[in-house]
């Protein structure tokens, strides 16, 4: 009988079998249907927010109020181009 030492990695590879290497994308997902979208500020119009919007379940522009950094108040943000 070999002694193996048994590692918390070791252990859960035995119970859950090899994975499956992911590949991650930081941009919108493979819908085209999402778009990245910038919020700017209402008040100072500073670009400070990103976003992802799906544009079959929000076809018009959409509008958040959000904190402004340079207002130092929340303000609604809406979505630019």
């Amino acid at each position: 009988m070999v002694w193996i030492p048994v590692t918390r990695e070791r252990v859960l590879l035995l119970l859950t079998g090899p994975r499956e290497p992911r590949l991650f994308s930081f941009s919108a997902k493979e819908s085209n249907m999402e778009d990245i979208i910038t919020l700017a500020c209402g008040v100072c119009k500073r670009r400070n927010y990103t976003t992802v919007k799906n544009k079959k379940n929000d076809p018009d522009r959409i509008e958040f109020s959000k904190y402004c950094r340079w207002c130092h108040k929340h303000t609604p943000h809406k979505e630019t181009k």
